[in-house]
């Protein structure tokens, strides 16, 4: 194989592997996050957890999450909503509030310090970390209105 056969066949793996090169081992990912409700107004309280790493791999002690509100089509920056500390198998619980002023419809709940975070892809082969809940509309009779922010944790 001539060197520049090589130098090609390297650049493919390279482009195949993408954001697996930082992490090769795809089966130790963290389990997928819930979001308890499911669905909540604005100002509610609403529990993430996740159970934790699919394997024997074990965190660096003293991992800290971060967890912040994206409203799918606001076009709006993330808003940070709480820091949570991780145990060493991945587990984690944080209880946050849906920032007043969120309007009704799709909310995520992005949750980067993970093992996700360290893909750099502008290919969109990566994947985030996070959860999806619903934003009911306020009360009747009541409307939503501050801006974003506050955050809880246990």
């Amino acid at each position: 194989m001539t060197a520049a056969v090589l130098a090609v066949a390297l650049l493919v793996l390279a482009g195949v592997v993408g954001c697996g090169l930082a992490h090769p081992d795809r089966s130790c990912l963290p389990q997928p996050p819930e979001a308890r409700p499911s669905s909540a107004r604005a100002g509610e309280a609403v529990t993430v957890s996740s159970g934790g790493l699919r394997c024997d791999r074990r965190l660096p002690a003293g991992t800290i999450y971060r967890v912040s509100a994206v409203q799918a089509g606001a076009g709006a920056a993330a808003v940070e909503l709480a820091t949570v500390p991780v145990a060493r198998d991945g587990r984690f619980q944080v209880t946050v509030r849906i920032p007043p002023g969120t309007g009704p419809g799709r909310l995520y709940l992005e949750i980067s310090g993970s093992l996700y975070d360290g893909c750099e892809d502008t290919a969109s082969s990566c994947v985030g970390y996070g959860v999806q809940l619903t934003v009911l509309p306020p009360p009747t009779g009541a409307s939503a209105s501050g801006s974003p922010g506050g955050a809880s944790s246990p």
